[in-house]
């Protein structure tokens, strides 16, 4: 049985190690919880009384509408922070930390809604890694272009679980296969294209070569 590099400790099996990647910052639960506190929230008390437990850290990898051009786009893809679970027993959420020259910086939080969709998604990821008999990465994959995150299996070929996709109206997740899911970007991509003004377009571009 595969082990995916890192593991939610939410109903997880046993026997699936939990592993934090090894470039995660190691201030990284710290500064989230300064973050809850800055935020107003007490990290002891939030989503409704009960404590809560902040997790081991995904990789988030982003990509952007022009580095979407051919099939080899995932090789583009870059790490752009870390995106920690936040749960207790009434709710769920995630934040995100980025790093830059050695220091951490909490960046966002996101509502129970997006929380318990990642989640989800983590637990269909986990099926998946399952029956594979080799060991695989877990990353988010972010395309804010798209309106797309999922969870990228660096299994081969790869495997997606998106937790939020603006194409499609149903919250539960969606499974992708490597070549669906690189066919479906292309195609998204391209009509997202073809709907900007060519002076949007032009505009996206410039800030990019800035």
């Amino acid at each position: 049985m595969g082990k995916m590099s890192w593991m939610m400790q939410i109903s997880w099996e046993h026997d699936m190690a939990i592993a934090t990647p090894k470039d995660a910052p190691l201030d990284g639960q710290h500064v989230v919880k300064e973050g809850l506190d800055d935020l107003l929230f007490r990290s002891d008390d939030l989503a409704g009384g009960s404590a809560v437990d902040i997790q081991d850290p995904l990789p988030v990898y982003g990509l952007m509408l022009d580095d979407i051009k051919d099939k080899t786009f995932l090789d583009k893809a870059h790490l752009v922070g870390w995106r920690y679970i936040i749960a207790n027993s009434d709710h769920s959420s995630f934040a995100d930390v980025r790093t830059e020259r050695g220091s951490s910086e909490f960046v966002s939080l996101a509502s129970s809604a997006a929380g318990s969709r990642l989640i989800d998604a983590a637990e269909l990821a986990r099926s998946i890694a399952d029956k594979f008999p080799h060991d695989c990465e877990a990353r988010i994959l972010d395309i804010p272009a798209l309106k797309l995150s999922g969870i990228w299996l660096t299994l081969s070929p790869p495997a997606f679980v998106t937790y939020i996709d603006g194409w499609r109206p149903s919250s539960e997740p969606s499974t992708f296969t490597g070549p669906h899911f690189i066919d479906e970007v292309l195609h998204r991509a391209e009509h997202v294209r073809a709907e900007m003004p060519s002076t949007t377009y032009e505009d996206h571009q410039g800030r990019r070569a800035q």
